[in-house]
């Protein structure tokens, strides 16, 4: 199997849902990583914009408060 099938092969997975289990905490550093990515200039296209709306999914598991404070990690000034 070349690489062409095996991509064919993961879009015919994209409305495949899966039931994960993982701490809360686990989704904050999730989240985080997936923004540090988004925030590269050559990370763009349709996997950056499904890795964003993956990010929106994952921010309704917080209170409002904690969810705009996730939203500071698309901005590197707030870098800690």
């Amino acid at each position: 199997m070349n690489y062409e099938e095996l991509v064919r092969q993961m879009a015919d997975l994209a409305d495949t849902d899966i039931e994960l289990q993982i701490s809360l905490y686990d989704v904050f550093i999730l989240i985080s990583q997936i923004q540090l990515a988004l925030r590269h200039p050559q990370n763009n296209g349709c996997s950056a914009e499904r890795a964003r709306c993956l990010c929106d999914q994952l921010f309704t598991l917080f209170s409002p408060q904690f969810r705009e404070f996730l939203g500071l990690g698309y901005d590197p000034q707030h870098d800690i």
